[in-house]
């Protein structure tokens, strides 16, 4: 599991048009003035013997373990303002989905059942989470907020339907379906209407992914 995220300090953050977001600093010494945004990445590893979730910076450098403890904690997302991670763990005795602040203060349990429940994606405006769950039976797709509220199970078939991710626009959440017979990438609206198979192949498709939503193009799934 990895998954990157800018981080913004104080600084005023400037989006050239073609080019990835950039960072003013008033550091002396710089012809134009500029430095790229430091990124960090949230990632699993299971090097104390355990899943863990930890962040880094992109170079690797001061990496640091956030979850801390004996359970398997795993698939972290960050928040759109970069300032929350979601993910998955097992430290009540099932998978569940929980959140936590960037440095890994405040780890809070935000689903609570017996079923397993895992691959949390953020609302593009941080309110609300999608995930999957098997707490009815088989895996579905189910929104929640942040706070733990309003609940909502937004896919309903027989089959599987697991991978969740929230398009950039917050209109749409693309998945990986299987009610077609094999596995594709379907998107569907916020409340699980209007469901549409992208792929329609007889081979593997799953785990979609949004591009960023851009001026000059509308967003794209790729899926992996």
């Amino acid at each position: 599991d990895l998954h990157s995220f800018p981080t913004r300090r104080s600084s005023d953050l400037v989006e050239a048009r073609g080019k990835p977001l950039i960072e003013s600093n008033t550091i002396t010494g710089l012809d134009d003035g500029k430095t790229a945004v430091k990124y960090e990445i949230a990632f699993s590893s299971r090097r104390n013997g355990n899943s863990e979730v930890y962040i880094s910076n992109a170079d690797g450098s001061q990496q640091m373990n956030l979850t801390r403890n004996r359970a398997q904690d795993s698939r972290p997302s960050w928040s759109p303002d970069g300032t929350r991670i979601a993910f998955v763990s097992n430290r009540d005795g099932n998978y569940e989905i929980y959140v936590m602040n960037q440095d890994g203060s405040d780890q809070r349990r935000l689903t609570d059942n017996s079923a397993i429940d895992e691959y949390p994606c953020w609302s593009s405006d941080g309110a609300k989470l999608a995930f999957a769950s098997e707490r009815d039976g088989n895996r579905e797709i189910y929104t929640v907020n942040v706070d733990g509220d309003e609940l909502r199970r937004i896919t309903n078939n027989p089959a599987t339907d697991t991978n969740p991710c929230w398009s950039p626009d917050g209109t749409k959440i693309a998945c990986t379906s299987s009610r077609s017979g094999n596995s594709e990438i379907y998107i569907i609206d916020v409340d699980g209407a209007n469901p549409k198979n992208l792929t329609e192949n007889p081979a593997w498709d799953g785990i979609p992914s949004w591009s960023p939503r851009s001026e000059e193009h509308t967003s794209e799934l790729q899926s992996r």
